[in-house]
């Protein structure tokens, strides 16, 4: 993202995103700091000011700008990259060789639900082999069964596989929920995006 080649043409979204915070944390990461020492964070953002096509509130603007050429490069989920792909869209995603922040996609019985027997067996269908590669070939969700097997583009797109799964960085979600107003403003005060 800070190669000179890519001077105006990077996108990326506001830390109140996942995504935003995620390339805040792994800017910080880069510079030696971590999502608990964020200073170094800033530093390397502010060293990406000129590379920035833009800064958007919302991930969906995200492929918006990558889809009509406003911006070439930025941090974006391998599941979007994938199904952007999949409609014929001239993308590519690239696995940082840091590795990426593991974001879950949820899946939960709900306290007090009127079926829980029913709502417990729906969760495990969905863990199971075939509703895992149904997700992951259809919808572009890496499967969280390691028993899944993919094959072709989801293969090669999505984080799958020991080499890919291995790579992937935690981030302390409580830590995020904590601070998030402080980085938000912060973020605003110094970048200015």
């Amino acid at each position: 993202l800070w190669r000179p080649e890519f001077k105006g043409k990077v996108a990326i979204a506001q830390p109140a995103n996942v995504y935003g915070y995620s390339i805040l944390v792994a800017a910080a990461r880069l510079a030696g700091g971590s999502q608990q020492n964020m200073d170094p964070g800033f530093v390397k953002m502010r060293e990406l000011l000129p590379n920035l096509a833009t800064v958007v509130r919302a991930a969906s603007q995200l492929g918006d700008l990558f889809s009509t050429g406003g911006a070439w490069v930025g941090v974006y989920s391998d599941s979007t990259a994938f199904r952007m792909h999949t409609k014929g869209m001239p993308v590519q995603f690239v696995h940082p060789k840091e590795g990426a922040f593991f974001v879950p996609l949820s899946i939960a019985v709900v306290k007090g639900s009127p079926h829980p027997e029913g709502a417990k067996l729906f969760l495990n269908f969905m863990l199971g082999v075939p509703a895992q590669q149904i997700w992951a070939e259809n919808f572009g969700y890496g499967p969280l069964n390691k028993r899944a097997v993919l094959a072709g583009d989801a293969a090669e797109w999505l984080t799958y596989g020991p080499a890919r799964v291995e790579k992937l960085l935690p981030l302390d979600w409580d830590l995020m929920v904590r601070t998030l107003p402080a980085v938000i403003d912060r973020w605003n005060t110094e970048l200015g995006k």
